[in-house]
């Protein structure tokens, strides 16, 4: 079993970046590589509003409150 860096295929680039208490490896095609912070903000937004460690996060004010009407976002997640 390798732990090392894994191959990026030609052609390709690899975008990491802590989220979500790991890390997280997307690969972009090349000439979209500067797309990745699109991929990164949606990544921040799911921790904002689904994070059970985040006191502001929809799911906490949900567990808060015990119920009620949730975005589409976290009735999906759920």
């Amino acid at each position: 079993m390798s732990t090392g860096t894994p191959l990026t295929p030609g052609g390709m680039r690899r975008l990491g970046f802590a989220a979500m208490g790991t890390r997280v490896e997307v690969l972009l095609p090349a000439e979209h590589v500067d797309d990745g912070h699109v991929v990164r903000a949606l990544f921040q937004d799911w921790e904002a509003r689904l994070s059970r460690f985040r006191p502001d996060s929809e799911l906490s004010r949900l567990n808060a409150r015990g119920g009620g009407v949730v975005s589409p976002l976290l009735a999906g997640v759920l």
